[in-house]
């Protein structure tokens, strides 16, 4: 199996079996005929290419498109799912952490920040009205504490 082929190859696989289970119209796979899947499949690609090749660029976008092909099919399907911003900043936070855990070693602090903040704004929103009365300062603070993440990006120690 020629590397440069994976990719193009898994896209292609992947939108044939959505067309195949168009046809069959099954309900549970009919559900599975829609624009999100698009996204999954092409994050699957990147993900399966870093997966069998040296270049683990790809772990990054594939975890983004991925993610985002999950929560946009969720969302659509899954009353209940969260509909917020903290969902992007955990999948940002969520591709970090697997480009630093999949040989880039890069990443660790900023995917662990991203993946904390955007647990607890999300935890904070979904969370009864008991919850809240303990925490509504947090939800009203994200922003400040995103400003001093940044501000310690910028100005806090560099390590050579």
């Amino acid at each position: 199996m020629k590397k440069q082929n994976l990719f193009i190859g898994v896209i292609i696989i992947g939108i044939g079996l959505l067309f195949l289970f168009d046809q069959w119209q099954i309900p549970f796979l009919q559900e599975l005929n829609y624009w999100p899947m698009f996204l999954v499949i092409v994050g699957l690609a990147f993900l399966i290419q870093s997966l069998f090749s040296k270049d683990k660029n790809n772990i990054f976008p594939g975890v983004i498109l991925l993610g985002l092909g999950i929560h946009f099919y969720f969302r659509a399907f899954i009353p209940i799912w969260p509909d917020s911003w903290a969902v992007y900043t955990l999948i940002i936070g969520v591709a970090f952490l697997a480009l630093h855990f999949g040989a880039k070693k890069k990443g660790l602090f900023t995917g662990t920040v991203l993946c904390l903040l955007s647990l607890l704004v999300l935890l904070a929103e979904m969370s009864s009205m008991v919850f809240h009365r303990y925490l509504p300062s947090i939800t009203q603070l994200w922003p400040v504490a995103l400003i001093l993440v940044g501000l310690y990006f910028l100005f806090g120690k560099k390590k050579h």
